[in-house]
C-alpha cells in the first residue's frame, strides 16, 4: 500500500486512489461530509521519521521509521476493516 511519494523537491506526489488534504479548510470539509453523511468520525494515522530513509543524517533511524510506518499500516488496515464491517452489517 502506497498513499503517496515525495519528489526530490520534497512536493508529494499523489498516488492512485491516495486522498490528500491541501489545507485545513478540505479537511474540516471531509470531515463534515464524513460525519454528516456517513457518521462516521475522522482518525489520523500518522507514520513518524517518514524522512528518514532521504536524509543521510537520519539513517540511522530508519529502523525506528520502518517500525512506525507498519503500525501506520496495521493501524490503517484495522481502521479499514471495521468500517468494511460496519457497512456490511
Amino acid at each position: 500500500m502506497e498513499l503517496g511519494r515525495i519528489d526530490e523537491g520534497g512536493r508529494l506526489i499523489q498516488v492512485p486512489n491516495a486522498l490528500v488534504l491541501r489545507n485545513l479548510t478540505e479537511l474540516e470539509n471531509a470531515d463534515a461530509v464524513l460525519a454528516d453523511t456517513l457518521a462516521m468520525d475522522v482518525d489520523f494515522i500518522v507514520p513518524e521519521l517518514t524522512m528518514a530513509t532521504r536524509n543521510p543524517a537520519m539513517s540511522h533511524l530508519i529502523p525506528l521509521h520502518e517500525a512506525a510506518r507498519q503500525h501506520a499500516l496495521d493501524g490503517a488496515a484495522s481502521k479499514a476493516k471495521a468500517v468494511a464491517a460496519r457497512f456490511a452489517a
